[in-house]
């Protein structure tokens, strides 16, 4: 695998790890309704699925993170 896809790769799992971050920041009752973390982990999965060129190079990675923002 050459090292350009694998970085692909690495970048959505990346992204997938962002989006279970925003999940669990938006629902921890310890932070304040307010507290801007969920949406700051949200835009960095967004971004790292952009570095990771997901609408030509999809993963299941990429799917899930997908699915876990919606």
């Amino acid at each position: 695998m050459s090292d350009t896809i694998h970085s692909r790769l690495d970048v959505q799992q990346l992204a997938t790890l962002f989006a279970v971050l925003a999940l669990g920041a938006s629902h921890n009752l310890e932070l304040s309704p307010d507290d801007q973390i969920a949406e700051d982990y949200c835009e960095s999965a967004r971004n790292c699925l952009v570095k990771g060129n997901f609408m030509t190079h999809s993963t299941l990675a990429g799917v899930q993170t997908l699915v876990n923002l919606t």
